[in-house]
């Protein structure tokens, strides 16, 4: 049991300045990502909008399952 945490005490003390440098880092080279958060009702989708005057079509892409809970109560809210 003390053998453990002399272990875990010195890999706390080694590793403290990596993660130091790392926060510093982070902080350093962040960047503003891309596209905005939108509101839709309650939930918040992120969105990425590139205009051109050539598009006559719209596309959307979607990762996950955040747009099929949306266009579910969309569809459903059109529903008669």
């Amino acid at each position: 049991m003390k053998t453990e945490k002399i272990i875990k005490t010195t890999l706390e003390i080694v590793g403290f300045p990596f993660v130091m440098a790392n926060m510093y880092f982070d902080k350093k080279n962040r960047v503003r990502e891309i596209g905005d958060l939108v509101n839709i009702k309650d939930r918040v989708v992120h969105t990425v909008v590139s205009e051109c005057e050539e598009a006559k079509c719209t596309v959307i892409l979607d990762a996950g399952l955040s747009v099929t809970a949306i266009l579910k109560e969309t569809v459903f809210a059109r529903m008669p």
